[in-house]
């Protein structure tokens, strides 16, 4: 839980159903125990201190019976993502779910959704999450970074301040949450001034253009 971000998604399960899905409206923070899980009279004895995250929580209307998909996400495995290698969902109060199963879920999930706005919701959430998985860029800005390096190789090297600035966010239109800014003037400079390297690990893959004897791949900028 405390690995949350604003702006994540959050995908609840119950029972083995796909209830509801939510925005998280804040960081993972310290906070004490909320009146109404105290007042609500569980069986389980919660501590007072513990963590909080403030979300945008829509359920949705029918839920998923994602016992129905056992098969898909056994065939589907993530080490690391919310389901057994048998594609039953693993017994802990929250954990992370690899992107091609969340896609998966939320695909199925708005084929029953009857209210349009939920519909339209996933939709946006869908599209959130391929757009993150596949590239930062889109393809006309990818094909406008191609040109203008084109244009550009043969010219001085862009100098660097030095100075790393915090990620520049925008808003995602369809679902309102916080996503990276981009900026393809600083992704040109930086390919560039790293002579198309990566520069985490010059060993990395290559970045290179269309119309050149470099594929682009991956910008990581710190600029």
């Amino acid at each position: 839980m405390t690995k949350i971000k604003k702006g994540d998604f959050i995908l609840h399960n119950a029972d083995g159903n796909l209830m509801a899905i939510s925005i998280a409206t804040s960081n993972c923070y310290s906070s004490v125990q909320h009146s109404e899980l105290k007042n609500a009279g569980t069986s389980i004895s919660w501590n007072d201190d513990g963590y909080r995250v403030d979300t945008e929580y829509h359920e949705l209307s029918p839920a998923l019976k994602v016992i129905n998909f056992k098969t898909w996400l056994a065939e589907h495995y993530k080490k690391d993502s919310a389901f057994t290698v048998n594609g039953t969902g693993k017994q802990q109060y929250m954990c992370h779910i690899d992107d091609d199963q969340a896609i998966f879920l939320i695909e199925n999930a708005i084929k029953l959704q009857k209210k349009e706005n939920t519909i339209q919701l996933l939709i946006a959430a869908k599209n959130d999450i391929i757009g993150e998985k596949e590239s930062e860029y889109s393809p006309s800005e990818v094909q406008a970074i191609n040109i203008t390096l084109s244009e550009s190789l043969s010219l001085t090297k862009p100098e660097w301040s030095g100075l790393k600035e915090k990620q520049a966010l925008s808003e995602s239109i369809g679902t309102g949450r916080p996503i990276p800014k981009r900026d393809p003037k600083r992704a040109i400079d930086a390919l560039i001034r790293s002579d198309f390297l990566c520069e985490i690990d010059n060993s990395d893959r290559t970045f290179y253009v269309k119309m050149g004897s470099h594929t682009l791949s991956h910008i990581i900028l710190y600029r």
